[in-house]
């Protein structure tokens, strides 16, 4: 919501928030508490360290193996030489999990330290582990809890969860399509297009509804995508915008990301309304036409039928 002045307005006080800082990163800062603790906690926070603070309602989640969980979607925004704008899905999606099973019970608990039963960035819960001296010495297996999304939850989830976040681009495009611009670094010699790939965290809520958390412009892909992966997704975005230009493009399919849309569809969907609209009206025009026609030629075939008949 922006400057922290603006919360008493914006916060019901019972409700369960998402306190976190906006400059921040990996987790860092970010707590889980109800209205009315972030309302009392004024200006104690750190304004230092963090120059601005975000609210988010928390996101009752939608469980899987009974753990709040959140997936990391890559889009591919080609941007070509008119501006227009095509965008692509990587198909092969991320899931966080958190560490802890979920509890209604512990969510209302003000004493309950819900880190590892919220927080579903991997980097909180390595921090968390190794600072348990019970863990000492032990091996953290990250598979636990960043997995892919097929492999951990089969086809048919995995193909649900696909048509969800496809469904979430506009969203994704309306809060970062301001910043897809070309750099004369970053400009393709063939087409004179470029691309921007950007990573957005969304959640399922309890309904079955993908929400999203935020988009990542700047990210370190190594940690989740391997080497292989990484070369795969980016030599295929190379080739997707070394593409000419054409009216055809837009309609380009790929193995390894899914086409979601095209910046013009809605214009040419409007196009296509109004060249049907202007060819209805032509088609009437004419038919009212051929009717005169006729009709005249009734009249004339009468009137020379007449004019025998004398």
């Amino acid at each position: 919501w922006g400057k922290y002045d603006d919360l008493k307005e914006n916060i019901d006080s019972e409700s369960i928030y998402v306190y976190k800082p906006s400059d921040g990163y990996a987790g860092k800062g970010i707590t889980f508490e109800s209205g009315d603790s972030i309302l009392k906690k004024t200006r104690e926070l750190d304004q230092v360290e963090y120059s601005s603070w975000v609210v988010q309602e928390f996101i009752m989640p939608k469980l899987y193996n009974k753990r709040k969980t959140h997936f990391r979607v890559l889009s591919l925004f080609v941007v070509q030489p008119s501006g227009k704008i095509q965008a692509y899905m990587y198909k092969n999606m991320r899931m966080f999990s958190a560490k802890d099973e979920f509890s209604l019970e512990r969510l209302h608990d003000p004493s309950d330290d819900k880190t590892l039963m919220l927080m579903t960035n991997i980097n909180v819960t390595y921090q968390k582990f190794i600072s348990d001296p019970n863990n000492e010495g032990e091996y953290f297996d990250w598979k636990r809890y960043l997995m892919d999304v097929e492999s951990a939850l089969g086809k048919e989830e995995y193909m649900v969860i696909h048509s969800k976040m496809m469904e979430l681009h506009e969203a994704i495009y309306s809060t970062i399509g301001n910043h897809l611009k070309c750099h004369k670094t970053d400009v393709s010699i063939y087409s004179k297009s470029c691309y921007h790939i950007i990573a957005s965290d969304v959640a399922m809520n309890d309904k079955n509804e993908a929400r999203l958390l935020e988009t990542n412009i700047s990210m370190d892909m190594k940690r989740i995508w391997s080497s292989r992966e990484i070369n795969e997704f980016t030599g295929e975005a190379a080739y997707l915008m070394d593409l000419p230009e054409s009216p055809y493009d837009h309609r380009t399919e790929s193995d390894v990301w899914s086409r979601v849309f095209n910046s013009d569809e809605e214009n040419d969907k409007e196009n296509d309304k109004e060249t049907f609209s202007k060819s209805e009206s032509d088609r009437h025009i004419l038919y009212i036409l051929l009717l005169l026609f006729i009709i005249l030629l009734i009249l004339v075939c009468c009137i020379f039928r007449c004019f025998m008949c004398l």
